[in-house]
């Protein structure tokens, strides 16, 4: 479900000193999505921010699902960008317009009962239902958080999907992993001792940040979730049937 977007050849134009400074000093030599070496360079027209040219056209197709957009702020700096610079030969390059067009859905048939409980579970469910039934504060003491939860990347994809109403979600549930990955991997050098509430508040903090531009007024909520379902230690199946349970007895 792509967006509207027009591709032309341009010209390559010589870009000022300090374009080219802030390109090279800025753009990482790693894809802020999937956190691997660039493939296909592809640049920010304005900021001149690189990126996967595949990661970042992914992440451009998941804004223009959730709505009309005719412009796309850089994940990184934030900077208002109009168009995607990539394919360089020589001289020439590509250019693709990013244009406002009425955003394309997937079909309702295709939320399955699962995806429409958990979408029932954002919109009226009060939040931190499963608090009381979960250690979170045993979950960050004692570091459960360095035990791969396998579960993880199918719990994401669903409620990214949910949230999105998007099919094609990989390159937000990766970015998101990533930012996990990195705070877990700063944490192991860092003196856990008395830090245990700081350090879930920073986790929670750097999440929102992550999912912001894609699920906008469902992100405090979905990283309270997330919270719940790593703190639970289940599966999909069991979380859901506990998560229903708690609901059912809700006074």
């Amino acid at each position: 479900m792509s967006p509207d977007i027009r591709m032309e050849e341009d010209k390559v134009s010589t870009m000022d000193e300090s374009s080219e400074s802030s390109s090279s000093s800025s753009s990482p030599d790693t894809c802020t999505f999937c956190l691997e070496p660039i493939k296909q360079d592809a640049y920010l027209d304005q900021c001149f921010h690189s990126f996967c040219y595949n990661c970042i056209t992914k992440w451009v197709n998941v804004l223009c699902d959730r709505q009309p957009i005719s412009s796309i702020k850089c994940p990184l700096c934030k900077r208002e960008n109009f168009s995607i610079i990539h394919s360089f030969h020589q001289n020439n390059f590509q250019r693709y317009y990013i244009k406002k067009d009425h955003p394309n859905r997937f079909p309702s048939v295709f939320l399955s009962k699962s995806w429409a409980f958990r979408r029932q579970c954002y919109h009226s469910t009060p939040a931190g239902i499963l608090n009381s039934k979960l250690g979170i504060q045993f979950y960050w003491k004692n570091r459960i958080y360095r035990m791969k939860n396998i579960w993880l990347e199918d719990w994401l994809r669903r409620e990214i999907q949910t949230l999105t109403e998007n099919v094609d979600v990989d390159v937000i549930m990766h970015h998101i992993l990533g930012v996990m990955d990195s705070f877990y991997k700063r944490l192991s050098f860092k003196n856990h001792a008395g830090g245990c509430e700081r350090n879930r508040r920073e986790f929670k903090a750097l999440i929102l940040d992550s999912v912001r531009p894609f699920i906008f007024d469902f992100s405090e909520r979905f990283c309270d979730e997330l919270e719940l379902f790593l703190v639970s230690g289940l599966n999909i199946e069991a979380y859901d049937k506990l998560y229903q349970e708690t609901v059912i007895h809700l006074p």
